[in-house]
């Protein structure tokens, strides 16, 4: 009998320490003190059209208020951020910290031209089809030729400055 107790004894010290939850509830002085939200929380309630996948600018969801009827809300340690206390909308029911795997990477580009903007947003496209334009120019000509099958934001943005003024547009990129 004392060698299984010791047994189970022993086996509840291999078991590893259980972690606290990042949420509690507190009480209104708590949440009155600590001001900032959760990163992320007011994602949560931007709506997207779906048919261009651009957020609407609509906010169905509130994700300002965070305090209950009874004055009590939701408070969430951010381990990310020295252990700050983050107060949690009543919208969202969980949150945790989840620290980033990816290495980021910035890079950076100057393009002077609608046909260097034109041809980087083609080449962000992907697609297995091409089409041979059979463009022969004469010799004393010096022309370019850019086609793209895209419509895209920058291309069009690009094209009304440079019809207005000379412009050189900075493209940057973040990436994990």
């Amino acid at each position: 009998m004392a060698t299984w107790v010791l047994l189970q004894g022993l086996l509840l010290l291999l078991l590893p320490m259980p972690t606290p939850a990042p949420c509690s509830t507190y009480t209104y002085a708590e949440c009155i003190k600590h001001e900032t939200f959760v990163p992320g929380s007011w994602l949560a309630g931007e709506g997207v059209d779906v048919t261009t996948l651009q957020r609407s600018g609509a906010f169905p969801v509130s994700t300002e208020h965070y305090l209950r009827p009874d004055g009590t809300c939701t408070l969430c340690r951010n381990v990310l951020q020295d252990n700050a206390l983050q107060r949690l909308p009543l919208a969202l029911v969980h949150w945790r910290p989840q620290p980033s795997v990816c290495e980021r990477k910035l890079t950076r580009a100057k393009i002077s031209s609608v046909e260097e903007v034109a041809r980087d947003a083609a080449s962000n496209i992907q697609n297995d089809w091409k089409v041979g334009l059979d463009v022969t120019p004469t010799p004393a000509i010096n022309a370019q030729v850019t086609v793209a099958g895209s419509h895209s934001k920058a291309t069009n943005f690009a094209a009304q400055k440079t019809h207005q003024d000379r412009y050189s547009f900075s493209k940057d990129e973040v990436a994990c």
